[in-house]
Order: C-alpha cells, then sequence, then structure tokens
C-alpha cells in the first residue's frame, strides 16, 4: 500500500490507484491515529494526501473504501472488498517494514533527541494501533491470513 518512504516522498496503491505522498502530511502518526481511532469507535476512517498540486481523502469502513481526488476535477474511485481492516492491516505491516524511513518522514531537520522521541512514540502507537487491531479481528471473528489471502498482499521486503 505505501512504497519506502525517499527524500520526502512515498507511493500509496491500492488496485489501480496510486497517488504520491509529500511529507507535508505526517503520514504514519496521522494515519495510524485514524486507524486506532476508527477501530476504538467503530467508525470510518478518513486518511489524507497531499500530491503537491492535487489532494486525496480516503474513507474507508469495514467493507469499503472510497478515494475522492481533489484537483481541477473531482474523481471518486470506489473499491469494494478493501475496507479499514485491511487498510489497518497494510499501513501497519508497512510502517514496520520501513520503520526507520517513516521516522525520518519529515520535512525539517530535527536534532537526533527528537528523532529518538519520534521513534520512541511511533513503536508505542504502533503497537495502539495493533492492540487494537487485535481486538477488533477476535470480536468480528476474523483472522490475519483472511485479510492476507483477499488483498493478496505479501510484506514488502526490506531494502
Amino acid at each position: 500500500m505505501l512504497s519506502k518512504p525517499v527524500h520526502g516522498w512515498s507511493t500509496f496503491s491500492i488496485r489501480d490507484f496510486k497517488a504520491h505522498v509529500s511529507d507535508l502530511v505526517d503520514i504514519p502518526f496521522d494515519w495510524l491515529h485514524a486507524c486506532k481511532n476508527g477501530l476504538e469507535n467503530r467508525i470510518p476512517i478518513a486518511l489524507y494526501i497531499d500530491e503537491e498540486g492535487k489532494e486525496d481523502y480516503i474513507i474507508a469502513h469495514i467493507s469499503e473504501t472510497y478515494i475522492i481526488t481533489e484537483d481541477e476535477d473531482m474523481l471518486l474511485k470506489y473499491f469494494n472488498n478493501i475496507g479499514m481492516y485491511d487498510i489497518t492491516y497494510m499501513l501497519i505491516d508497512d510502517i514496520k517494514a520501513f520503520f526507520d524511513d517513516w521516522v525520518h518522514f519529515i520535512p525539517y531537520q530535527v536534532s537526533d533527541e527528537d528523532l529518538t522521541k519520534r521513534s520512541n512514540d511511533l513503536k508505542k502507537l504502533l503497537q495502539e494501533t495493533e492492540e487494537q487491531f487485535q481486538i477488533c479481528l477476535k470480536n468480528r471473528k476474523i483472522s490475519i491470513d483472511e485479510i492476507k489471502n483477499k488483498l493478496e498482499y505479501k510484506t514488502i521486503p526490506k531494502q
């Protein structure tokens, strides 16, 4: 879903949709908070992408996802059978795969001390989101393997 961040950019993709994700949005923190909040409160998750020229809004509920692209026109994409659990799973997996790169996914210079704090905060938020995700899967009697098989999703190898 998210490629390895390089020089302040990552690529977000679901099926035939691709967007260039800028570090002007703090993707790991903003998106994990959105997923955690959606899971805890049983509400749709809303994610934002700034492509520095156009914007994308991703809204996911139990089993469907809508992506609204806003530039000079408005485009709506609909994905049936990809929902908030799938998005959360892929987000957690992608952040773990490139954890250090996501810690450094900020548009400004920071001290080593600030990076250490950011790393610790991201680890904590990742763990909290994953715990809430596991609770939701257990309550809905869904296994991780069901999600993986449905998505034909494979963990991105570390580079």
